[in-house]
Parts: C-alpha cells; structure tokens; sequence
C-alpha cells in the first residue's frame, strides 16, 4: 500500500510542478539560471525547472501570454512593402517593460535572391547600425523578378519568407501550440522567433565561439564581444548574428542576417529559432541561395568582399610573447636561416613597448636605431616584420598620443574622458566610432612608422577589453539602465554584467553631433579600430595592408583578417581551430588562423608537428606562443623541423591558388593593382 502511495504521491507531484498554469514546458523558455544551475535553486528562485522536451532546463513562468499586433495599412511601394503593427494585447510575459504601441515593417525586394526585412519604431527613433560602420544599400526599386515570396499573418502578426516553390525559409507567425511567442518589441528587450523546417536542420554560424562547426540543438549561442581565454562555448571575441541553414534532404541552403549590435541571445530548438537582443531594431536580410556557396556570395554582396592581402601575408609568421629584447627576435630570424626553414614575417608582442605605451619602443631593450636597422636587414632579405598595438592609451599628459588624443577619445557619462585600466595602467579608448579619430589614428601610425617602417599592425584587446569593470573608479548608480538591463544575455555563461571587463554600458560614443551608448555600439569597437587602422596604412604606405584583428564584427572581412585568439596547447584546441577557420569563411574573414602550436601551455613534440601540418593550409600561418610557454619554433625538435620544411614547400606551391581565389574574391579592381 505504502508503495502505491509514494507513486501516486510522485505522479501528483510531477503533475503538478511540470503542469501549473505557469510553466508551460513546450512553449518558449526564456534562461534564468546559469551552467550548472539545479532543480532546487531554480524553483527557489520562483523559476520553472525541466530537464526535458529542450534548453534551458530553468526558465522563467511563462505559462501567460504574451502580446500580440495586427496588421493595418499595408501599401505596396517601388521598394517592396509598408505596413503598420498595432499592439492589440497586452501581454503578461515577459514582464520586461513597456510594449511599443505601433511599429512600422518595411520590407525591400531588393534583389532576385535578398529580401530585407524592417520592424522599427516609427514615432521615436531608435538605436540603428550606422551606416557608416556597415554601408548597406539603400533600395528604391523593387527587384523585377524574385526566387522567394513574402506573406504576412495579419493577426496575430507573423511574416513569413518562402522559395517560389513554396519551401519554408522564415516564419514568425506563432504556432497555436505555443512552442514559441510572436513578436515581443519592448525599449530593452525585443524577441522574435521563426519556425525552422524541416526539424532539427543543419545550422552553421552565430561566432564568435569555440565549438564544432554545425550548432547543437538544443541550445542557447550568446553573442557580446568579450576578452576571454577561448572556452568551448562561450561568447567570444567576434560578433557575427549570420546563420546558414542547410536542408539535407533538398540539398537547399539560405541565410539570414539580422543587422544589429546590441547583445543578443539565440536559442535554436527542433523546430524554433528565437533572437532575444536588448535594444535595437528587428533588421533582418534573408539570403534565397539555394546553394551554400551562393548563400555566402548573397552575403558578401551585402556586407562587402574580403580584403587582397599582400602576397607575403600567406606565407610563414613567428611570435612570441615573451622575446624581451631585439637580441633575442633577431636570434630567431638567425636560427630559422641556419636551419633552412621559411620564415616570411616575424612579429613582436607588446615586450618591445616603453612600460606597454602604445606607439614606443623601449630604449633599452628595442632601441629604435637598432631596431630601424633589423628592419632593413629584413627587407633585404625579403622578410617582413609586424607589432602589436592595443587600443588603451596611457593617459599621460606628457604622452603624446594621450594628449592629442583629448578631443577623440570615448567619454564617460558626465562628459569626460572614460578611464579604464590596460597593460600601461590607467587608459583612454580612442572613439574610432568618430569620423575625426581616424585623422589622430592615422597621425599616431604615421609618427611611428617614420621611425621604424614595420610592415603590418596586429591590433588586440579591441573587444575592448579592460582590467576594471566598467570605470576603475566609478559607483555603480545606475540600478535599471544600460548597464543593468532587464533582461541578461547569457554573456561569460553566467549570465555576467555588460560591462564585465570592459566598458561601462553608458561610456558615450558619437558620429558628428550624434551620440550613441557603449551599451548599442559595444561589438563594434573592434570593428571601427580595424577600418581605421587599415586606412590609415594604406594611404600612408600606398601599398596593400597587414592588419590581424582580434575582435571583428559583419564586413570586418573587408578591411582585417583574424586570429582565433588565445588558444591552448591542446590537441581540442587544434580539432577547434578548422572549424573556427570555417566560420570565419562564412563571416566573410577569408585571412583567419590559429596559433600553431598553441598559445597557453606546453606543447609537445607530436602536437606541434601535427599542427604544423594541418596549419600550412590556414591562410593566415602564424606560429605563437605565451610567455609563460617554452620555445615552440619548429627548429626547437629536430623532427618538427624535417616535418615544416616538407610542409612549407606544400604551402608555398598552394600559394599561387590561394592568391588568385582571393584575388577574385577582393572587393575592387582598384585594390588589385596596388602594389605589394
């Protein structure tokens, strides 16, 4: 008896807690717990738990409902479409603030294979990717002929985007079952979801992150520019809201793009897709393909092409952090010679910096006579060098790129110079946001390679990265606002403040007399260094630029390439580096590698002949290390050294081919004719 009771007692139980009113287990779930999160905690917190049916296993109550908004005067236009979205519920999750009463949706048949999608704010003007960060084309006429057909719900609002032969490619109508909400616009919190067919497909992109290259269902991909030791998994250093869905029963792809900065979460379920951002506005592109190759082309005609490097870029790179002193750089130049290995381009950390200040040298340890004359040996030789510089600059009055700088650098809330805290100490952040900064970025370039005519820049901690929280010194006295919105994207997998390593959500940008929060511009800071950085080499040298990005955004292919950033000496890390290549391939980043070898930790033997081999095939070959790692060159293990002089004639025959495709694939003719 007592048996049957404890069952039914259980039964009871589970009914009871998997079935209330408020936890609707196989409808949208937004996280409120973190990884590692249990049962106990969760429903302590007032949250749902179920580790069934998809993620998150805690979710807030949302067995309400959610608003809706019909459709009204809808005209056809020479563009394509114009309606307007009337809120005609309230809705009782989530309970995230204010709805917008009435949006606006404009939709561009822009061309045969490309619809843009608008949903904005038509009375009050809200946060947009300028244009001058992301030019997009601003379309007038529609395209005469399309391969898709757009068609829109009135009420409950959902649109929907389909092949000319009626196969599914975005739907944000809400199902009768509640598996996810329809569109949800508040000032800080906008969702909206798309059915995905068939269930469970192929679904590649949403970087930058360390993981396999198809995406896990289920699962929640965060994207925020952050300053992290490449976890698997986690929101890293890029930020890239493009997806490539393949259909393998069709043999059909498409993509979507959703244009925005804002941070933004991505729960992708069997047969859901759900964006949850922060601020904003709902600007999708959706690319018809059918083909993935036609899928990245469709994008790349969006964003704009990659960047022809110089020829010498795709050869064979050497750094490592840690080499203190000229001596020991031309050593490594010296040792590779005498053990008849390639190198095309050696590269120095931030050692050879005066106390870490951007645009110095250490007199003592890098003098710049010394250092000027290494150059030319290099060039002599056919050989190239590139340095590091970091955004933060010391802010020394008697520094000089601190105090021409005044004028252009990011400001905190009250109007002065927002102060962080890098490798020289207490910084400024040049705001490259600003047209005007790229005059001083240029000028600061400009001094610096008159002393020492270095061939590239390699820009890092541009996510921007800061040892402090927000402002070093600063009171946290915003309780609800930018750096404290009300909902919390899943950012360092725990759900962590905006501003956590870097800086404060309301630090202010602006373009001419516009301004815009570090809260909506965040992830692109990276971004905006890159453009500038790049120009500026080019319209100084005259010849096509070298510079590696640590932190890129959508067209950051443009004008950088990229490393994956602060691996590990681990054979996981080396399985990880092909499909972080492969990503950033479909970001448009077609110069993209990992640290050979590994950056954190001790290699061995085995793992560094290994990927050496695989790393010849990189386009961007660069072999680099930690400080606090040994010597990792190849010449350091006989056999590694045999295994790289093979290897490298395979990579320099490659050379012709991989040139050409990125000749084809560069943005202008104009861009070709330069020379190297």
């Amino acid at each position: 008896m007592s048996i049957w009771l404890t069952l039914f007692s259980l039964a009871f139980l589970l009914s009871t807690s998997f079935s209330a009113p408020s936890c609707n287990n196989f409808g949208t779930r937004l996280d409120c717990g973190y990884v590692g999160i249990n049962q106990q905690i969760c429903e302590n917190k007032g949250c749902c738990w179920n580790p069934f049916e998809h993620d998150p296993w805690c979710f807030f109550p949302n067995g309400g409902s959610a608003e809706t908004y019909t459709v009204s005067n809808v005209t056809d236009t020479n563009f394509g479409i114009t309606a307007y979205l009337t809120k005609t519920q309230n809705g009782t999750l989530p309970n995230f603030g204010p709805d917008i009463p009435v949006l606006r949706m404009d939709v561009f048949f822009e061309t045969a294979d490309r619809i843009h999608v608008k949903i904005y704010d038509p009375v009050n003007a809200r946060y947009e990717v300028p244009q001058t960060v992301l030019p997009r084309p601003q379309i007038n006429n529609r395209a005469p002929k399309t391969n898709y057909v757009f068609s829109y719900t009135k009420g409950p609002f959902g649109f929907a985007v389909t092949r000319a032969n009626g196969e599914l490619l975005f739907n944000t109508t809400a199902p009768a079952s509640g598996a996810f909400n329809g569109l949800i616009f508040k000032d800080q919190y906008l969702e909206i979801s798309t059915q995905l067919s068939p269930s469970s497909p192929n679904i590649f992109g949403f970087g930058e992150r360390v993981r396999r290259f198809k995406l896990d269902i289920p699962k929640t991909y965060t994207l925020w520019t952050a300053d992290v030791a490449t976890p698997v998994d986690q929101n890293l250093y890029g930020f890239h809201p493009f997806y490539l869905q393949h259909n393998p029963s069709t043999g059909t792809s498409h993509g979507v793009f959703l244009t925005t900065s804002n941070g933004l979460d991505v729960s992708i379920n069997p047969n859901s897709l759900t964006y949850r951002t922060v601020g904003g506005i709902l600007d999708f592109y959706i690319f018809v393909g059918p083909s993935p190759q036609e899928v990245v082309q469709q994008y790349l005609g969006l964003i704009g092409n990659p960047h022809l490097p110089p020829y010498w870029a795709l050869g064979w790179h050497q750094c490592k952090y840690g080499w203190h002193t000229l001596e020991i750089v031309e050593n490594v130049v010296a040792t590779y010679k005498s053990n008849n290995i390639p190198l095309d381009t050696i590269w120095t950390d931030i050692d050879y910096m005066n106390s870490y200040k951007d645009f110095t040298w250490d007199p003592e340890r890098f003098p710049v006579a010394q250092v000027s004359q290494f150059i030319n040996t290099l060039h002599a030789n056919d050989q190239h060098y590139v340095v590091i510089t970091d955004p933060g600059i010391f802010n020394d009055p008697s520094y000089p790129p601190y105090a021409q700088g005044m004028p252009y650098f990011v400001k905190n809330s009250t109007g002065q110079n927002f102060i962080g805290r890098v490798w020289p100490g207490t910084t400024a952040w040049p705001d490259f946001l600003n047209p005007d900064t790229t005059t001083y970025w240029k000028n600061q370039i400009s001094t610096f390679l008159q002393q020492t005519p270095v061939d590239g820049l390699w820009i890092d901690m541009n996510e921007a990265s800061n040892f402090c929280n927000g402002e070093c010194d600063q009171i946290d006295r915003i309780k609800f606002g930018p750096n404290n919105p009300p909902y919390s994207i899943n950012n360092f997998n725990s759900r962590a403040p905006l501003q956590t390593k870097t800086l404060s959500m309301d630090a202010v940008h602006k373009i001419g007399t516009k301004t815009y929060l570090e809260y909506d511009v965040h992830n692109l800071y990276g971004h905006t260094e890159g453009i500038a950085t790049k120009n500026a080499l080019e319209s100084i040298t005259n010849k096509r630029s070298l510079v590696i990005s640590r932190s890129t955004y959508a067209s950051s292919g443009r004008y950088v390439g990229h490393w994956l950033g602060d691996n590990h000496s681990q054979w996981s890390d080396l399985y990880y580096s092909i499909s972080g290549v492969m990503n950033f391939a479909l970001f448009g980043i077609s110069l993209a590698g990992a640290d050979i070898c590994g950056f954190i930790g001790t290699t061995t033997e085995e793992l560094c002949a290994r990927w050496t081999q695989l790393g010849i095939f990189y386009t961007f070959t660069r072999n680099h290390a930690d400080i606090s790692s040994p010597e990792q060159e190849p010449y350091i293990w006989p056999s590694v050294a045999g295994i790289a002089r093979q290897m490298f004639r395979i990579k320099y025959s490659l050379l012709p081919y991989y040139y050409t495709c990125l000749l084809y694939t560069s943005p202008s003719p104009r861009d070709r004719q330069k020379s190297r």
